[in-house]
């Protein structure tokens, strides 16, 4: 299913574990977006509200992660 969020989850994951972190950060807001959708349908789902929240934490640690990557570069 092309639009399942378990998919562009697992891309988020595989392109941050390869360090491709704009990428990552691009699969992590579609995966948000999907999540979001999901939960507005189904707002009793406490285990979606939580993946949402740990997904904001998450892909501001992404993000730090990669100004540090880039940071290491220019020294070099």
């Amino acid at each position: 299913n092309p639009d399942s969020h378990l998919i562009v989850h697992n891309l988020a994951l595989a392109c941050e574990f390869s360090a491709k972190y704009d990428d990552a950060m691009r699969y992590w807001q579609e995966t948000l977006k999907r999540w979001k959708a999901n939960y507005d349908r189904n707002p009793a789902d406490e285990y979606l509200k939580t993946c949402i929240i740990e997904a904001h934490r998450h892909q501001s640690e992404v993000a730090e992660t990669a100004n540090e990557a880039i940071a290491q570069q220019r020294a070099q």
